[in-house]
Parts: C-alpha cells; structure tokens; sequence
C-alpha cells in the first residue's frame, strides 16, 4: 500500500480551534441547560465527580452537585449521540434532590442513565 493508494486509511485530527470550539460549545450548552436548575436550586458546585473508568467505557456517570441540598445531576448524557431524545424532542441530563446520598444518587443515574441510551438501530 502505498501514501497515494485511495484504499489507504487516512486519520483526521481536528484543530486545536475545532478542539477549542468544541469545549465553548458544550460549556455554554450545559450553562444554558443548567440554568433553570441554578435559578431554582442554587450554584452547582465547580467541581465534577467523575470515575477514573468513564460512563460510556461501562463506569459511573458524571455528577454534578449542589452539596448542601443533595442535589445531583447527571452531566454526559444529552451530548451523547446514543441517547434516545425525550417525547418532547429534547436531549435532557437526569437529577435527584433530597432522597439519596451521592453514593446512591450515582447508582440510581447510572442505572438510568444507561436505559436512556440505545445502542441497536
């Protein structure tokens, strides 16, 4: 096989701008997602907890928090192409206030987190 061989594999990397682009994106998709929960709630916390296995490898989802009220939300699963939208037409992160524990909160999401991807065609 040779470098001009049309049956060669060819790899594009994105730019470091396309890279860039990317992250404003999704900050400024999970600020204006986040807001409604912020204005009822309060701040999410600046800090994530994430797993050293991610969600999409078979690991815990993300969560984002709001510490002193128990508050937890998912915050991976509207930007993932396997999830299967909402009867509304919309992507959606998934949350639990005041029933569960961190621990237990993870569980419970990752549990529904997992039913709301379908992997099949």
């Amino acid at each position: 096989m040779t470098a001009s061989d049309p049956l060669r594999p060819v790899t594009a990397y994105p730019t470091q701008q396309a890279l860039t682009d990317l992250v404003i994106d999704t900050r400024d998709f999970y600020a204006q997602l986040f807001s409604a929960i912020e204005s009822r709630y309060g701040k999410l916390d600046d800090e994530t907890v994430t797993a050293v296995i991610g969600f999409t490898a078979g690991g815990p989802v993300s969560i984002s928090k709001i510490s002193d009220k128990d508050f937890f939300v998912t915050c991976e699963l509207a930007l993932n192409p396997n999830q299967v939208m909402s009867s509304e037409g919309l992507r959606f992160e998934l949350a639990s206030h005041g029933t569960f524990n961190l621990d237990q909160s993870r569980e419970v999401l990752t549990a529904l987190g997992d039913l709301s991807l379908r992997y099949w065609p």
